[in-house]
């Protein structure tokens, strides 16, 4: 039971980090985007003047990406790193803020999913888990059907992230239970892919206002990452 435990809280921020930006219209490839902006072309990217367009445009592009790089990091101080690579491969590590190894790591190859606790051998999950269906499943949504969860999109600005220009954007998003939550999104002015994204939401305990916050880095755009079932 307690293993189950772990490994839904895990699968839960995975999946939250996944649905930022792992977004995918419905027989699309990776080169099936509208680059109505491209950098090679035109220069850097700029704000079109429509928000919730170049955000769109930015989700299009990190689901085109073969590969990428996440870290989460949550107000409670848990800490999942990511690997993706297309188009169903997962690789997933999680602990604390403070180092401490406290979920299990997962390997996700289509459907069959892999998982170690600490220095224990790898185990597969059982079928009746489908662990590795619902991970599928953020990257299946329409993504016109989940831009409609946006309330409001604004641009906010240039800032420089980790030395590289980027547009700014606010938003704020309701989702299919009602629930809302505001956040910001870092997308590069190079080449219109997200590099940072923070979302916060408010609930209450014990009738007191709680604050929790969600921050998803981005890296590694494109580049060659081995994912493998363990031997």
């Amino acid at each position: 039971m307690k293993t189950k435990l772990r490994l839904s809280l895990l699968f839960g921020i995975a999946l939250l980090a996944a649905s930022c930006g792992g977004l995918k219209i419905p027989g699309t490839n990776s080169a099936s985007y509208t680059d109505r902006n491209s950098p090679t072309s035109r220069g850097p990217l700029q704000p079109s003047g429509d928000p919730r367009e170049d955000v769109r445009q930015a989700f299009l592009k990190l689901n085109a990406a073969k590969s990428w790089r996440s870290r989460v990091t949550t107000s409670a101080g848990k800490l999942i790193e990511i690997e993706f690579a297309a188009p169903d491969k997962f690789h997933t590590k999680g602990g604390s803020t403070e180092g401490q190894a406290s979920l299990p790591e997962m390997i996700i190859v289509g459907k069959d999913t892999f998982f170690k606790l600490g220095s224990m051998p790898w185990r597969k999950a059982p079928t009746g888990m489908s662990i590795g269906e619902i991970v599928q499943q953020t990257r299946r949504p329409d993504v016109a059907e989940e831009m409609t969860k946006y309330q409001e999109i604004k641009f906010a600005g240039s800032e420089t992230f980790a030395g590289v220009p980027m547009r700014v954007y606010e938003f704020k998003r309701q989702d299919e239970k009602g629930k809302l939550s505001a956040g910001k999104i870092w997308i590069s002015a190079s080449d219109g892919l997200p590099q940072r994204l923070e979302s916060h939401e408010e609930t209450e305990s014990d009738s007191k206002p709680i604050t929790t916050r969600m921050t998803v880095v981005y890296s590694d755009y494109n580049t060659d990452i081995k994912i493998e079932p363990p031997a």
